[in-house]
């Protein structure tokens, strides 16, 4: 009976190093990068140092457009189908 508990107690200890050395190893990581620039920008808006940097969203906002229309589509010819039976 004891040696049963001594299997169990040493297989809890096991996973809760396992876990810990994830966690550490998670500490370890280095800072990142400073962000670009220096001196040299001609960029007046500062867009570097903005979340996103200078990306566009306007074909973002095509695609999402696109994707809503077509999911729209599909739920009208569903609902149209669904009437005629």
């Amino acid at each position: 009976m004891k040696m049963r508990n001594i299997i169990t107690n040493g297989k809890k200890l096991l996973v809760v190093l396992m876990f810990s050395g994830l966690t550490f190893g998670g500490f370890a990581q280095t800072d990142p990068p400073p962000p670009p620039g220096g001196g040299g920008s001609t960029n007046t808006n500062n867009a570097t140092n903005q979340l996103g940097g200078a990306a566009h969203i306007g074909g973002g906002v095509l695609i999402l457009l696109t994707l809503a229309l077509g999911y729209a589509g599909k739920r009208f010819y569903d609902l149209r189908k669904k009437a005629e039976a």
